[in-house]
């Protein structure tokens, strides 16, 4: 509604309740100038007179009642451009702040799209914000670091069906391993950085000794913004020489020592593919010991790393049983379910994969299958897909710490994010420290998957006048 209209109908209004437009004798009221009074009396919606119905005319604003003639705030709809910028969304136009394509809606709800949302922008809702000597920087999302720990023991040299076609030749499980991260790191290169661990590393050998069981100290290929340097890093598809027992435990361990020495700001998992059961433990005494005992430090290890440095551990398991394992000295740990002990791990790791359940095991607390459980090439890249989805970044860093920080706002591709209070249950942007520092800021719901694709984010500055 113009401003005009409203006065007309406000006037209208007055005349009606206060005045009757007329009086006893029949005379006609004479029209009143701002201030006047009748008999003493203040004229309803006039300057320094009670609002009438909440309004006023001659675009005084009602304070406490009273209509009373405010200054304009500068960046404030109506009011002067500050440095040909305005609160909000709000547009410069000839020096003078207006509402996005000039509608004019009035809401009062502070987000310049009349949607009444209550975002603070200045034009109604009682924020007295104007843009910052800076008023707008960029948000550097933090982009998650993710360990690959991958097994690299002899049963990964095993041929399976990798398309489910009987009719074609069997590969390797190494092979299938390869060529699936291959194409999931090409596709996530440019969201994760990436480093990988081998267990046991390429020293180990296929001997029934500890020589089977040889680590390296640290992973063989550091996290970096380049992800080929893992696929250069690890033995090629086709290497004859992987070979050695499964020495899980101290995988996770060292890799989990390498995680924590990074930046603490960026968000970190762990996915650990395997085919079998972890062996190679700490207190072996003799062969036997080292490779038919299941190492029982392994999901202690894990459950460690995410209880104590909330890193999560993913577990993807190639091909594994759902049987009893046979007491005989084949390399592979005695009497225990695959299934199960891998289950337990994943629950363990803080982010189980939750999928229905398959296989009831005493060893997890739930029915429900924690680990991704693969049987074919494209079962393996539906599951490193699944996991690095649910890893990507709803974490960005500000470039700097706002003033006031109740009055920053953010914009991803020129869209306003609102600011919300609860991110388990709204969509938009909180602070990652409610109570500071302000240098972090969370998206929540649909819009980390929106920061994900978008890479950036604008932060706009105002300040207090």
């Amino acid at each position: 509604m113009s401003s005009g209209r409203l006065q007309l109908l406000l006037a209208a209004f007055v005349c009606a309740e206060l005045f009757a437009c007329g009086n006893p004798s029949g005379n006609e009221v004479g029209a009143f100038e701002e201030g006047d009074t009748d008999g003493g009396e203040c004229v309803g919606g006039m300057a320094e007179c009670e609002c009438v119905a909440g309004q006023c005319l001659n675009g005084l604003e009602c304070i406490d009642n009273i209509c009373t003639d405010v200054p304009c705030t500068p960046g404030s709809i109506g009011c002067e451009c500050v440095d040909n910028q305005c609160l909000g969304n709000n547009a410069c136009v000839d020096g003078i702040c207006v509402e996005p394509g000039g509608d004019g809606d009035g809401d009062g709800d502070g987000d310049g799209d009349g949607d009444g949302d209550g975002e603070p922008t200045g034009d109604g809702d009682g924020d007295e914000g104007v843009p910052c000597a800076i008023p707008k920087a960029a948000v550097e999302v933090a982009v998650p670091q993710i360990m690959l720990v991958l097994d690299k023991s002899g049963s990964m040299k095993l041929l399976w069906d990798h398309d489910g076609n009987p009719n074609t030749p069997g590969v390797t499980r190494w092979s299938s391993l390869h060529g699936i991260l291959s194409t999931v790191i090409n596709t996530f290169d440019n969201r994760f950085d990436f480093g990988a661990m081998l267990f046991p590393s390429t020293a180990a050998v296929a001997s029934y000794n500890d020589t089977g069981c040889v680590m390296s100290n640290a992973p063989e290929i550091p996290i970096t913004a380049n992800g080929q340097a893992v696929l250069v890093g690890i033995p090629a598809a086709n290497d004859a020489t992987i070979a050695g027992g499964t020495p899980a435990e101290d995988a996770v361990d060292l890799s989990g020592m390498y995680l924590q020495s990074l930046d603490p700001t960026r968000p970190k998992a762990m996915v650990v593919i395997t085919d079998g059961m972890a062996n190679c433990g700490d207190n072996a005494g003799s062969p036997s010991q080292l490779f038919e005992v299941y190492d029982s430090k392994f999901p202690l290890t894990v459950q460690a790393l995410w209880t104590d440095a909330q890193i999560p551990v993913h577990v993807i398991g190639i091909d594994i049983p759902q049987q009893l394992s046979p007491i005989e000295p084949d390399g592979l740990p005695d009497g225990v379910i695959p299934w199960c002990k891998l289950d337990q791990v994943a629950e363990l790791g803080g982010k189980p994969a939750n999928l229905a359940a398959q296989f009831a095991c005493a060893e997890a607390s739930t029915d429900a299958q924690d680990f991704y459980g693969v049987g074919n090439d494209a079962q393996l890249l539906d599951a490193l897909e699944s996991i690095l989805t649910e890893s990507l970044s709803c974490t960005a860093t500000l470039e700097f710490e706002p003033e006031f920080p109740a009055l920053l706002q953010i914009e991803l591709d020129n869209v306003p994010v609102p600011k919300i209070a609860n991110c388990d249950a709204q969509d938009g942007w909180i602070y990652s420290n409610p109570n500071g520092p302000y240098d972090r800021v969370e998206f929540c719901g649909s819009w980390c998957e929106m920061l994900a694709d978008a890479g950036e984010a604008d932060a706009l500055y105002f300040c207090e006048p």
